[in-house]
């Protein structure tokens, strides 16, 4: 039973064409069979034939360019068949052939095509809100009836009065039996902890339908001393244009976070549920959908299945998805465990470290006084080396009586380690002999803004929590510690004689 059928006449009024519908589905082993109908009108055609071809085509670029000389569409597949004058193509006549023949009365040729398992389903790469009105890139399948001598001549012009066309959509339907899903472990070991923390992700099933919430089971074993504060979970589409280049695009569908805890020594299982939809995405350009038909609504690209033997080549697009789950855990940002712990210890040695810190330029700078570059080089060699000494025995008593443990070697972030030394070389670098090359007051403001500073790239780039009342006030506490760097030496002696002289100007005469 056809419920609307599909009607489109050339230019000229020669040739009419009848759809009884545009979806056609791929059963990956098979594919619905194109069945319609021509309306000719034979007189004008002179020594010219009447054509019906379809086409799947990779379209990378606007028609109106065309003009210039240059093709942005590559043919994929074709096929053409001769209707008019009769060749003997004779289809076998099904209900839909009998309706659309009843439809278009007198004159009406019946066509049936037969549409390859191996060529690519009908995707569209989305155009950005600037790209209305332009025709998008992407994969499509295109029914035309047409007048000219030959089925293809390079050499005759066909006029578009000529012509008419209907653009169809294959859309691939999975199969029922779709297997048992996939599962990821990752093992993460953080440094000074003798256990790692293990994350297990697993799906229910292998494929998903568009609309159908995705339940990912996510299992944490926490045997470090870190705590799990947030879980992340993105479904990320990778769009592979393999037809004329080896581009790769990959755009983010789905970005969905869970506030779960998991404490240090703890373990977690719980089932984390996304629906990743195209209405969350429909201003990404560039991003992957099903084909789509004027104004019909589409969803995101179905995932490409490559069968065995399949030429990878005449797909055009593949389209795949991946989803990823990330644990944020704390003590990861630039201030350390101050950012990610909220004990009084961890206020305590930052606050330690920020006043000692303060000490020492203030000795340095009353002690030694002004030195030329080369003196205060020697000089910081030395302390470099006393630091040296006495540091290295803390480090070895505390591997020694297991309080600390020391990963192997190709489990370390060397990456990671030889960044942050690079980084403190230069600062302190910058901020001991900048004292000599410039204004001592000027290095102290740059060293008491890299408070704030590492507190809101700990917050907005690295994600770590939430600063908590706590943490403000270590932070305030460390600020201060600096602001008493930019006060005079003798600070302590021109307060006491202002606040005297203050008073004596209060105090009246007897």
């Amino acid at each position: 039973m056809v419920d609307k059928v599909f009607k489109k006449t050339s230019g000229n009024g020669q040739l009419t064409l009848y759809l009884g519908k545009r979806d056609y589905i791929d059963n990956v082993d098979s594919v619905e069979s194109v069945e319609g109908v021509v309306k000719i009108d034979p007189k004008d055609l002179g020594d010219r034939k009447v054509w019906v071809q379809l086409c799947c085509a990779f379209r990378y670029g606007n028609e109106d360019l065309d003009v210039i000389g240059l093709i942005f569409r590559k043919d994929i597949w074709i096929n053409h068949i001769q209707l008019y004058p009769d060749a003997g193509h004779k289809p076998k006549l099904t209900d839909m052939h009998n309706t659309l023949l009843r439809k278009a009365g007198e004159q009406a040729y019946a066509f049936t095509f037969e549409i390859p398992t191996n060529l690519p389903c009908s995707i569209t790469l989305q155009p950005g809100p600037d790209d209305q009105g332009k025709k998008p890139c992407g994969v499509d399948f295109e029914v035309k009836a047409y007048v000219a001598k030959e089925a293809e001549d390079p050499s005759e012009k066909i006029d578009k009065k000529d012509t008419c066309r209907l653009i169809i959509r294959k859309s691939q339907f999975a199969p029922v039996n779709t297997g048992s899903g996939q599962r990821a472990e990752l093992c993460k070991s953080f440094m000074l902890s003798d256990k790692p923390l293990l994350l297990e992700a697993s799906l229910e099933k292998d494929i998903y339908y568009h609309g159908e919430t995705v339940p990912v089971k996510v299992k944490v074993k926490n045997d470090t001393n870190k705590v799990v504060n947030k879980f992340r979970v993105t479904v990320e589409q990778t769009t592979d244009v393999i037809l004329y280049s080896a581009d790769k695009y990959t755009k983010s569908v789905l970005n969905e976070e869970f506030a779960e805890t998991v404490e240090a020594n703890s373990t977690f299982e719980k089932v984390f549920r996304v629906t990743p939809l195209l209405a969350q995405n429909r201003e990404k350009r560039g991003l992957a959908v099903d084909g789509k038909l004027k104004y019909e609504d589409t969803n995101l690209a179905s995932t490409t299945l490559v069968r065995p033997g399949m030429d990878r080549e005449i797909l055009g697009i593949m389209v795949f998805y991946k989803i990823t789950v990330h644990l944020l855990v704390s003590g990861a940002g630039l201030l350390g465990g101050l950012t990610g712990s909220d004990s009084i210890t961890g206020v305590a040695l930052g606050v330690g470290s920020a006043s000692c810190s303060a000490l020492y330029n203030v000795m340095y700078r009353k002690r030694v006084g002004t030195l030329d570059p080369g003196p205060a080089s020697v000089l910081l060699c030395c302390v470099g080396l006393c630091t040296l000494v006495l540091h290295s025995w803390v480090c070895v008593l505390l591997y020694i009586t297991h309080m600390e443990f020391w990963p192997l070697s190709q489990s370390v972030p060397w990456n990671t380690l030889c960044t942050t030394a690079s980084l403190l070389l230069v600062f302190n670098v910058l901020v001991n002999m900048g004292g000599v090359c410039t204004y001592p007051a000027l290095i102290t403001l740059g060293f008491l803004l890299t408070v704030p500073a590492s507190a809101a790239v700990d917050v907005w780039v690295l994600e770590a929590p939430p600063l908590s009342d706590m943490r403000l006030v270590a932070f305030c506490l460390i600020s201060a510690a600096f602001v008493l760097l930019l006060f005079p030496e003798d600070w302590d002696e021109k307060t006491l004689q202002w606040i005297s002289s203050v008073w004596s100007h209060k105090t009246p005469n007897t």
